[in-house]
């Protein structure tokens, strides 16, 4: 349940009184008198569930006045050491990028509150840390401030990461070649000035322990650009902590599933599916370049489910055979990855099971929007959460999960994508000194 907030609207819950609201929304039940006259209420004792009620601003107090804790329920704002209600917010949780972000809405009424203002001027990064319902989602700092001003008056909208951001925008100094190194290495390596920690799923310690021989960095590429060209040698995924850790990881495959959804019975709004051909190509190419040899080893993958010819290839400096072929077959994953999209907006943050939604969990899916009204097992790929006046929202976007596998991707209205053909490893010898 959502606490009531100054200078904006608020939906009636089971069991709420107008004194209560109040008291949550200013501190005070005697100020009752301002949401009934603001309302019009003849009868402020007969209160209706889901109706909406103008919570209005005291002249001349801050709304940042209000005690507020990061156990209330709702969405919660901490910068700095101090927590602020907000009037409207998003999280947004993915398993396969390294960063998550949120964005918020506060009343701000200039120099009334000066420890607020400092906090929040342009260019500060302070500590910043958003909570839904108690519950951390993420840390890291505040990056962004935008200030407005309208009839309803002035805001900040206001926009953080998690601290991994850092290596998604910024590039690496020399030296540009390392040997010898894991991708645990690499990390540590590009993370030393940055002091962001580094957390290992327990069922991918083993596969991310293999050792690159030789690795370039090109100078145009940020930090995150070379772990991701690293990780996706070990089909590893980079993702963050809700401490604002990186997370190295991989797909929940077999985990327990957060429940069903069903089409019609389920309170979603609405089911959108979008299939975007020009990610996926009819042939893979991957070439393993073997510099003391002088040679490249070329692994091909055709799927003959793409009906077009597109061809992708791409290069790896350093590995075996066995190396170039997991490569090729994670690129082709990837691609399926990206090319489909299933968004499905709830009028809740809660799962199934009664938790908040999360990334890289499993749910059941029953839909003819989508083309499997039999049911068929996702992934949870993205989980976007909002609170705005109208309630508590959450957008989820899911995946088959075996376009996060090792093996053949499975589609859902297809049991199995067939004719799949990993041709022989072949060698083409460069003679040195001729074209």
């Amino acid at each position: 349940m959502s606490n009531p907030v100054p200078g904006s609207t608020y939906i009636i819950q089971s069991r709420d009184t107008v004194s209560d609201i109040a008291a949550r929304a200013y501190g005070n039940p005697a100020e009752r008198t301002r949401i009934i006259n603001a309302n019009g209420l003849a009868d402020p004792d007969k209160i209706i569930a889901g109706q909406s009620l103008v919570i209005p601003l005291i002249p001349g107090i801050s709304v940042l006045t209000r005690q507020v804790s990061i156990q209330d329920d709702g969405f919660r704002l901490k910068i700095g050491n101090r927590v602020l209600p907000v009037l409207a917010g998003r999280v947004l949780r993915t398993m396969d990028t390294p960063a998550d972000g949120w964005s918020a809405v506060v009343a701000w009424d200039p120099g009334l509150d000066k420890e607020f203002d400092k906090l929040t001027q342009p260019f500060q990064y302070p500590d910043a840390s958003v909570y839904l319902d108690g519950q951390l989602m993420i840390s890291g700092k505040l990056y962004n401030v935008r200030n407005k001003f309208s009839g309803a008056g002035r805001t900040k909208e206001l926009e953080g990461f998690s601290s991994t951001i850092d290596i998604v925008d910024s590039h690496l100094f020399p030296p540009y070649q390392y040997q010898n190194m894991t991708l645990v290495d690499f990390c540590r390596e590009m993370f030393k000035i940055t002091g962001i920690g580094i957390v290992i799923d327990s069922d991918i310690a083993n596969d991310v322990e293999g050792i690159f021989k030789e690795e370039k960095i090109n100078q145009s590429e940020t930090i995150f650009k070379f772990l991701e060209r690293i990780a996706d040698k070990k089909a590893a995924l980079l993702s963050s902590t809700r401490e604002g850790d990186l997370l190295i990881t991989r797909a929940n495959l077999k985990g327990a599933t957060v429940g069903t959804i069903e089409e019609g019975k389920t309170a979603v709004e609405t089911w959108e599916a979008n299939f975007n051909g020009r990610k996926l190509f009819r042939t893979y190419r991957g070439v393993l370049k073997k510099k003391a040899l002088g040679t490249n080893k070329t692994v091909v993958l055709t799927d003959v489910t793409v009906k077009t010819q597109r061809i992708r290839t791409f290069a790896i400096n350093e590995g075996d055979e066995k190396d170039i072929e997991r490569a090729v077959k994670w690129e082709r994953n990837k691609r399926f990855a990206e090319a489909m999209s299933f968004s499905m907006p709830g009028n809740s943050w809660y799962a199934p099971d009664g938790k908040l939604w999360e990334e890289n969990s499993r749910i059941l899916v029953k839909s003819q929007t989508f083309e499997v009204p039999e049911g068929f097992m996702f992934i949870i790929r993205r989980v976007e959460f909002l609170f705005d006046d109208k309630g508590e929202t959450a957008v989820l976007n899911i995946i088959p999960p075996s376009f996060y596998s090792k093996q053949e991707p499975v589609l859902p209205w297809v049991k199995k994508i067939v004719e799949i053909n990993v041709e022989e490893l072949k060698t083409e010898i460069k003679l040195r000194g001729t074209r």
